[in-house]
């Protein structure tokens, strides 16, 4: 085994993870300031949690805005707890202020280190979560269920088989509609799906739950062509 073969087996999370970490991370920026910006009604305050973001005074609020709030408060929390446990972990610094952005960007730069920690792949989820749920809010973002490459690396790491795959499709909604035993065989048939595993002595076969959303899009995609 080479070495660089060796650094990779060493990170829990991949590379194209952290690609699309730093994607999400620099949404922040624009999210940040429409968010602030839509709690902002011409009466404003600064707030008490070190964000220095302006908001309404305080009276009656559109469940809307206090929705935001909320999300601005658990965005920045989150940030600061990620940034708080790489520096402790890794024994780094943060000098920066407690914006979302200036953290954002400070996780941009140390994104590596989240790679080689043993809880990096859940900071990876958390930190991506969140944005996700901060952009839905401002509409940034369309409420739908798509294979992107973060999401495929994740499912790759999971294992199902014939018999149990309609169970875990369950949970993934509009991804994993029509998925089950049937669609299954369907897919290993016309769409070229095959297994990673075979157990010797029942037979079952056990396959990459990425390669099955994989083959289910790509066949669903060829028979509307």
């Amino acid at each position: 085994m080479t070495q660089q073969q060796s650094n990779a087996d060493d990170l829990t999370v991949t590379r194209a993870e952290l690609d699309y970490l730093k994607e999400k991370l620099e949404e922040v920026t624009d999210l940040e300031r429409r968010m602030a910006i839509s709690l902002t009604d011409g009466q404003s305050r600064t707030s008490d949690n070190g964000l220095g973001i302006r908001r309404p005074q305080p009276g009656p609020r559109e469940p809307y805005g206090l929705h935001v709030e909320v999300l601005l408060d658990e965005l920045q929390n989150e940030l600061t707890t990620a940034v708080r446990h790489i520096c402790e972990v890794r024994g780094l610094s943060y000098q920066g202020s407690a914006y979302p952005t200036a953290l954002a960007k400070w996780l941009i730069r140390y994104r590596i280190a989240i790679a080689v920690m043993e809880d990096g792949a859940e900071i990876f989820k958390k930190l991506c979560r969140i944005v996700d749920r901060c952009a839905r809010s401002m509409n940034t973002t369309e409420r739908e269920y798509t294979i992107d490459e973060a999401m495929v690396q994740e499912a790759n790491r999971q294992i199902v088989t014939v018999a149990t795959v309609e169970k875990l499709a369950h949970k993934l909604d509009k991804v994993g509609k029509g998925l089950n035993a049937r669609r299954m065989r369907t897919l290993c048939k016309q769409a070229g799906l095959t297994h990673v595993s075979e157990d010797p002595d029942t037979g079952t076969r056990f396959y990459r739950l990425g390669d099955v959303l994989d083959a289910h899009k790509r066949h669903a995609q060829r028979n509307r062509a």
